[in-house]
């Protein structure tokens, strides 16, 4: 393998890298802002004002999720049944 190959390969290498690196801030970047702006309303003055929002915040996540996670069991049950047949 001659030096120029291997400069290649390193260079595509970095690339990669860079590019997974840069693909994983995407992702991570609203969790990071969500969880940055909860912590600010938990700091807030008035502290019953916002552990009233903060509870309602956590509920209709929680809510979501069930909302979510229940439509897909529904679907997959749905889908297991008919392949029953």
């Amino acid at each position: 393998m001659s030096s120029r190959e291997l400069m290649i390969r390193v260079c595509l290498r970095i690339v990669n890298a860079l590019t997974l690196f840069n693909s994983l801030q995407e992702l991570l970047f609203p969790l990071i802002e969500i969880g940055k702006r909860l912590l600010a309303l938990a700091g807030w003055e008035e502290p019953f004002k916002s552990f009233v929002f903060l509870l309602c915040f956590l509920y209709m996540a929680y809510r979501y999720c069930f909302l979510i996670c229940s439509d897909i069991t529904y679907n997959i049950i749905k889908l297991f049944l008919t392949n029953l047949g």
